[in-house]
């Protein structure tokens, strides 16, 4: 779960939102609301789909085959970017920037849906009394890790013409998502003796108001 945690933020240093990412955005469009729309796409589409599967997670004894199968799909659409770029440079920005667009809501949604499970995985393979230094050393390390992956994309796009390298930073990125996605595999779940018994969906979405009035910081 370190080489997850570390190899995920070396990967998302090669395309930072408020950097790479965006100066790739602003090559395809001139108007400021497709450019600000990217990353509302990337954070909408990542905390709304929790809502969806936490429920269903929940009853679920083992939490890694549901991870697996959206990790996978949370990291493909990088690939899908990078080949663009790469493959078809000559790509009309509007479909460039469409690519773009749905790539990284599909990132993100299933990101979000495997969100949930990733971290009731991590509660149960990951004794209480180590979380706070994997957490801590993977985050640091991955941290010092994206100073370098940001100053090698800085080279790339200083040194390769645009799209080819945007493409390689999203190549390189993807290639990082699947470093960290065999930290995924890697984990040993023992399944729950009983699973528990989630709360029918009608009484789990009448509760959300309470939680949220009841926790003002989740607003």
């Amino acid at each position: 779960n370190a080489l997850d945690i570390t190899f995920f933020n070396l990967g998302m240093s090669f395309i930072y939102s408020t950097t790479v990412l965006s100066l790739y955005t602003s090559y395809l469009t001139t108007s400021a609301v497709l450019i600000g729309l990217i990353p509302a796409i990337q954070s909408v589409s990542f905390f709304w789909p929790q809502l969806i599967t936490a429920r269903h997670i929940q009853r679920l004894p083992r939490k890694r085959p549901f991870m697996v199968k959206f990790g996978l799909l949370e990291r493909l659409p990088y690939l899908f970017i990078a080949l663009v770029a790469l493959l078809w440079p000559g790509a009309p920005s509007s479909f460039a920037y469409g690519v773009l667009a749905i790539s990284l809501l599909l990132a993100s949604t299933c990101g979000g849906l495997g969100a949930p499970a990733w971290q009731s995985m991590v509660a149960k393979v990951v004794p209480v009394t180590l979380r706070g230094r994997m957490f801590g050393l993977s985050s640091a390390l991955g941290g010092l890790l994206g100073l370098g992956g940001a100053a090698l994309s800085r080279q790339i796009l200083a040194q390769l013409p645009f799209p080819t390298s945007f493409g390689y930073c999203f190549l390189l990125c993807f290639i990082s998502l699947m470093i960290s996605y065999l930290g995924v595999l890697l984990n040993r779940e023992p399944p729950r003796e009983s699973p528990e018994l989630a709360p029918t969906a009608a009484a789990y979405w009448r509760s959300l108001p309470a939680l949220l009035r009841q926790n003002p910081n989740l607003m």
